[in-house]
């Protein structure tokens, strides 16, 4: 007799979304104040408020505040992962500008580190 046919191949799992890109409508955030709960308490307040009470690793507050947790950026406003410069104290990455006054070039690489009004909710 002739050997048994091969197998099926194994089925493909179906592709995961992928996570929110800026640019892609899903990196918003509202300006009002929101209930977010943390733990067991709801809290009232706006993102700038979590994001100065230190609350942006709570998974909750993430979510409520993605552009203000750095979670996503608007489009266009994504930071250059591989921008760094010379500064009379080392060499700097967009990262390393937060709470600089940011230099005119650094404005361009860096929107989201530099706080550049339009790249806010």
């Amino acid at each position: 007799p002739p050997p048994p046919p091969p197998p099926p191949p194994p089925a493909t799992p179906a592709p995961t979304p992928p996570h929110p890109t800026p640019g892609a409508g899903a990196c918003t955030e509202s300006v009002a104040e929101q209930d977010v709960q943390i733990g067991e308490y709801l809290f009232t307040g706006t993102c700038t408020a979590f994001e100065w009470k230190d609350w942006c690793f709570e998974p909750n507050v993430k979510t409520v505040c993605p552009i203000t947790c750095g979670v996503c950026a608007p489009a266009g406003c994504a930071d250059s992962p591989s921008y760094s410069v010379k500064t009379n104290h080392g060499v700097f990455t967009c990262e390393a500008w937060k709470g600089y006054k940011c230099w005119e070039e650094v404005l361009l690489e860096c929107p989201m580190a530099c706080g550049v009004p339009s790249c806010k909710r």
